[in-house]
């Protein structure tokens, strides 16, 4: 039915900044009795756009998008629309969705679409597609693939609906890590006088990552259908075992003799961390021998928060996902590959750490959680025990106070690093992380003014834009911090 030549997108896939507007976009081709129609999915990123306070007793924002949209043939504009997209109003930015249709003849078509974020009329994305509409009366034709994560009978929870189901489209096409299904709708046309008699569907999908291997095709899911049943299909297909990476879903229609009517292929990658970690150490003897299989689930928790502070910011959300999971083989999995890839002797580098972390456990106990998960056992186990410490519990102006010194920290390469740890509610062993030196870290220029909130007498006239406050032989921290 249609013939993609070119997709240019003009955004990240799955790591998107907060300082430029990201929008992921869906175009789907369909028919109805007079023509083809083209919809437009448009669904914003929330944290990639501005919000404006437009309620200061609630704190209700919004955020409001102005979107573009051009059908060009030649150097000929055939479809041009322009509108606000409008957030809903809230507390929470929440993703917000637009969807629009347009009927089109037969033709090739260059889409242009963009969007201007009008709180930021500087930050703006551009979409590009070229598509063609072809008609043929003389044989089966499908209509795009649209991908869904999850379908609803009621519209409680989705405002798009097809064929008495309530849905969203797949963002970016993206199969995310705790998605186990994946649900395809396509519909048949002139389908009447070929399929006559009961019909199958088969699909299946292809790591196009790995075409050079002979076990790159995931097994097939079948469907029966009916010709008087089969204008609006509806499929669903198990995805929990593909292993991160992209993919092509072929979806198939044969007679009942197995005669290839048609077939739609629909591109689309999945992040399954965890699926990578069962297949990175399947069969692997060493893994099946190691220190991990002795551990409980209780355990295997403790130690994979301890490690926490110490893996990237890009594993962050792999991690938790495996914490909260009850699958205890794949946590095994991760601790074993995270000591592995240090030692030879995982076991050994491991009982010193844990040694380590039960201490830092005990020392900074409070009624949250772990030790280590506070601040002060977060940065104490990420950068290691400081060169020097200024503990303060006796200031009257300031709630207690530590100054942590590194004279050189390996991690970043930095030297002379500062951090600041206060502790406003005053519960034991409660202290937050206010302001530090480290890159990468929080840096607060405010913090003297922070710390010294309460102390009236010691603020600035100009308190919204002080970044210090009046020196005083009761407000020490400000020297301690310097001229440690």
């Amino acid at each position: 039915m249609r013939i993609r030549y070119l997709i240019i997108i003009l955004f990240n896939i799955i790591a998107y900044s907060s300082n430029a507007i990201n929008v992921s976009v869906a175009t789907q081709m369909f028919r109805n009795t007079d023509q083809a129609y083209v919809e437009i999915y448009s669904r914003i990123i929330s944290e990639s756009v501005q919000y404006q306070i437009i309620d200061t007793s609630s704190q209700n924002s919004s955020s409001s998008i102005e979107y573009t949209i051009l059908f060009k043939q030649g150097s000929a504009i055939v479809i041009a629309d322009k509108y606000k997209i409008d957030s809903p109003i809230s507390i929470e930015p929440k993703d917000f969705f637009d969807l629009k249709r347009y009927g089109l003849d037969d033709g090739e078509y260059a889409i242009e679409l963009q969007y201007v974020d009008l709180n930021n009329i500087s930050d703006t994305l551009s979409y590009a597609e070229i598509i063609t509409v072809e008609s043929k009366m003389d044989q089966v034709q499908v209509s795009d693939v649209l991908l869904m994560p999850e379908v609803d009978n009621n519209n409680d929870k989705y405002s798009f609906e097809k064929s008495g189901f309530y849905y969203e489209p797949l963002c970016f096409d993206l199969v995310g890590k705790e998605q186990k299904s994946l649900y395809m709708y396509i519909e048949l046309y002139n389908y009447e006088r070929i399929l006559t008699d009961d019909f199958y569907i088969k699909y299946y999908p292809i790591d196009i990552d790995n075409v050079s291997t002979l076990d790159n095709t995931a097994l097939p899911v079948y469907k029966k259908l009916s010709p008087d049943k089969c204008s609006a299909i509806l499929l669903e297909y198990d995805c929990s075992n593909l292993a991160s990476g992209n993919y092509e879903m072929f979806i198939e229609i044969h007679q009942k003799d197995k005669t290839l009517v048609t077939q739609v292929v629909k591109t689309f990658s999945v992040f399954h961390p965890l699926v990578d970690y069962k297949i990175l150490y399947e069969g692997d003897s060493f893994f099946e021998t190691s220190f991990v299989q002795f551990l409980d689930i209780e355990t295997l928790d403790y130690s994979l928060k301890a490690i926490f502070p110490r893996i990237g910011n890009n594993m962050t959300e792999v991690l938790n996902q495996i914490i909260s999971s009850e699958d205890i083989r794949s946590k095994r999995y991760y601790l074993f590959n995270y000591w592995n890839s240090f030692s030879n002797d995982p076991k050994a580098i491991y009982d010193k750490y844990m040694e380590v972390a039960k201490a830092i456990d005990l020392r900074y106990a409070n009624n949250v959680g772990h030790g280590f998960e506070s601040d002060r056992g977060y940065y104490f186990m990420k950068y290691g025990r400081p060169d020097n410490i200024v503990a303060v519990e006796d200031e009257p102006s300031a709630p207690p106070y530590e100054i942590w010194i590194y004279n050189y920290m390996p991690e970043t390469q930095e030297t002379n690093v500062r951090f600041l740890f206060y502790n406003p509610s005053l519960v034991a062993n409660d202290f937050q992380l206010l302001h530090s030196t480290c890159r990468g870290e929080r840096f607060n220029p405010r913090w003297e003014v922070d710390l010294y909130i309460d102390d009236n007498l010691g603020q600035n006239n100009n308190y919204l834009d002080a970044r210090t406050t009046e020196d005083n032989f009761n407000r020490n921290a400000r020297r301690y911090f310097s001229d440690m």
